[in-house]
């Protein structure tokens, strides 16, 4: 059965895919800008929809043309890793790191990626902190 926890280290990806090809995201076209995040995300979601029912594969275009969050496409693709556990173990391949492991991922202008507690982040023009 798929956990909620898997779906939602797909969330980072997702919401780049979304951003990055909107409604186009279960076509074939490629965008040159996109990153490789929103290139993960895409995958994944046409991976779910390829090897989900015609139910599945209605859900998952609805959510995509009306624009919904990561979290909405999550559901469809749950109903899919329910349906087929066998995807979850595809998925995962195709996620960094494998099935295993810890991925950090900083998304968007000016984002900071922290594996692990690093302090203090600043960010922004003209920083003011100090380190003492």
């Amino acid at each position: 059965m798929a956990s909620a926890g898997f779906v939602q280290t797909m969330g980072p990806f997702l919401t780049e895919a979304l951003s990055a090809y909107g409604d186009g995201l279960l076509d074939g076209g490629e965008i040159a800008t996109a990153s490789e995040a929103a290139g993960i995300g895409r995958q994944l979601v046409r991976t779910a929809y390829r090897r989900t029912d015609d139910l599945g594969r209605a859900l998952l275009a609805e959510a995509v043309a009306e624009g919904a969050s990561a979290e909405v496409l999550g559901d469809p693709i749950r109903r899919a890793l329910r349906k087929d556990p066998e995807l979850e173990r595809e998925l995962a391949a195709l996620l960094p790191g494998g099935a295993g492991g810890t991925t950090v991922i900083a998304s968007g202008e000016r984002s900071v990626a922290a594996g692990g507690n690093i302090g203090i982040a600043i960010t922004g023009d003209g920083p003011a902190g100090s380190r003492t």
